[in-house]
């Protein structure tokens, strides 16, 4: 996978020189689209693995046996929680079989699914037990998980907006103090990316996705792709009109944005189907790369989707080996299964408000987040949560008696 490349010339730059730049130096000169593209956790994890001279395959170990761990929290969570549903949780998660793939390759997607898991599971020691330690690791897991995907940074707002809230009501300063530590980290990684490129961003893959992905697949599916193509090449062309870095970038989010401002409500909704779909995708880009059968981006399933519509890309789908489209057909039945269980917990009584919340709102926060991008991939980091939905909400439909032993908590 491209992603993987970039990992590793990142890693590769960290250890010997001391640059997050994700592309090669050109005479110790980085492009600033490369140096803020990837935030460094995950590359220095690579690093780490080079400095002290172990073999790649070291990492990939280190990644089995964390897919093990985030298992292990997962049930750590459940156990904390006192729901039932254990040993469902355990059978859906053999089913997971992207969780298998990512751990057995150079991508990020583990590492933030540990972040997300610790995270869960420190906010709701604290709710429990109200002790500021666990407010603190909280925060600190959310610090680790922006600095591994960007996808993560926004969290650090509605974490200070959740806690600055609870602040004020238990009159806790310590609380209003870490309430906003992760975002005043954030806001100090974007100003340290301003003082090097002299654009504030926290990340440049923003624009990236924004231009070549929103903009682009959305204008495909209602313009066409001649008249798209035309677009882009407009749009950066007239990048190449200013000299700094900050201006081009500010263009190509201005142009990119007046136009799906234009089209608010098709957008939106186009938007909104591309982030429910990702929900049950079964992932035949990851098992078709883990294969070593395809790797452009135009034989992947969303790629198709987008430019020839849901008959090309089933047509697509079939195709291949047999073994993979089974297992493909197995997963999307897997996967409808595991979502609709976990819309489920929606039903299910007195589960305390905290609980529902975290079940709820970070899976569908990567989706909306993530967009019209997303896929199986991108919802790798909070599947142990959709698991955990959607095992208590299996095992309240088979034991109608079951009751959460904790339900006093906000």
């Amino acid at each position: 996978m491209a992603d993987s490349v970039e990992y590793l010339v990142q890693a590769e730059n960290l250890y010997q020189h001391g640059s997050r730049c994700s592309a090669p130096l050109s005479n110790g000169y980085c492009d600033p689209i490369h140096l803020t593209k990837r935030p460094p956790l995950y590359s220095l994890f690579l690093g780490a693995i080079l400095w002290v001279g172990a073999p790649l395959f070291t990492l990939l170990i280190f990644q089995n046996l964390l897919s093990l761990f985030n298992i292990f929290m997962m049930v750590r969570i459940m156990r904390e929680w006192k729901v039932e549903g254990i040993s469902i949780a355990l059978g859906l998660s053999l089913f997971n079989l992207t969780q298998y793939i990512y751990a057995n390759v150079i991508m990020s997607e583990l590492l933030l699914q540990t972040w997300l898991l610790l995270l869960v599971f420190f906010i709701s020691k604290y709710f429990t037990s109200l002790r500021i330690y666990f407010l603190g690791l909280a925060a600190l897991v959310l610090v680790f998980a922006m600095l591994t995907k960007p996808v993560a940074y926004p969290l650090t707002a509605l974490f200070a907006a959740l806690f600055l809230w609870k602040a004020f009501n238990y009159r806790r300063p310590l609380v209003a103090l870490w309430a906003v530590i992760p975002l005043l980290i954030m806001v100090a990684y974007s100003s340290w990316n301003e003082k090097q490129t002299g654009y504030r961003h926290f990340s440049s893959i923003q624009n990236i996705n924004l231009v070549d992905y929103n903009t682009n697949f959305f204008l495909r599916s209602t313009i066409g792709i001649e008249q798209t193509d035309s677009t882009l090449r407009e749009i950066y062309y007239g990048a190449t009109h200013f000299d700094s870095f900050s201006e081009e970038q500010e263009y190509l989010r201005q142009q990119s944005t007046g136009i799906l401002r234009n089209h608010f409500i098709s957008y939106g909704w186009w938007h909104l189907r591309g982030a429910l779909r990702g929900f049950f995708d079964p992932g035949r880009f990851d098992f078709y790369n883990f294969a070593d059968k395809e790797g452009k981006i135009e034989d992947g399933l969303l790629y198709k989707l987008n430019e020839e519509g849901p008959v090309a890309a089933l047509n697509h789908l079939l195709k291949g080996p047999t073994l993979l489209i089974f297992l493909l057909f197995l997963t999307l039945l897997f996967k409808s299964l595991l979502v609709f269980s976990w819309l489920g917990v929606l039903l299910v009584k007195k589960l305390p408000t905290y609980q529902l919340a975290l079940i709820i709102f970070l899976p569908l926060y990567i989706a909306l987040a993530t967009g019209p991008l997303n896929a199986s991939r991108f919802m790798l980091p909070i599947m142990p949560i959709l698991v955990i939905g959607a095992a208590i909400s299996l095992n309240q439909f088979f034991n109608r008696n079951w009751l959460p032993a904790n339900t006093n908590n906000d």
